[in-house]
């Protein structure tokens, strides 16, 4: 209540049960996934999976860096803007979301 007779104010949800705090929780999730996975592949990219038994040669040379760089490169921007979204994205006046486009993912809102 704000003081005046029959009128009633809802109160806000708690930030968890928010849509956009919890959609940036997914994408801060996601995030973790895509970086570790891109540091696997890019920790394990030249070795090699056999080797040939009379020379000892490399048969088969890992070839992952472009993938986990690429990895990396998206989860470390889906971390950042699910960290923006979890921080600035409650119902307190201030309002952030994700703005995807074909080449690019920006960050949109009032601050």
């Amino acid at each position: 209540m704000d003081g005046r007779p029959g009128v009633e104010t809802a109160a806000l949800p708690p930030w968890w049960k928010q849509r956009t705090p919890l959609t940036g929780l997914g994408f801060a999730a996601a995030g973790l996934i895509a970086g570790g996975f891109g540091l696997y592949y890019v920790a394990v990219d030249g070795n090699t999976l056999e080797k040939d038994k009379i020379n000892g040669n490399g048969i088969m040379v890992r070839n992952t860096s472009s993938w986990g760089w690429s990895l990396l490169g998206l989860g470390a921007a889906s971390l950042a803007i699910g960290s923006a979204m979890i921080i600035w994205g409650r119902e307190d006046g201030t309002e952030i979301s994700v703005a995807v486009g074909p080449a690019s993912m920006a960050l949109q809102g009032r601050f």
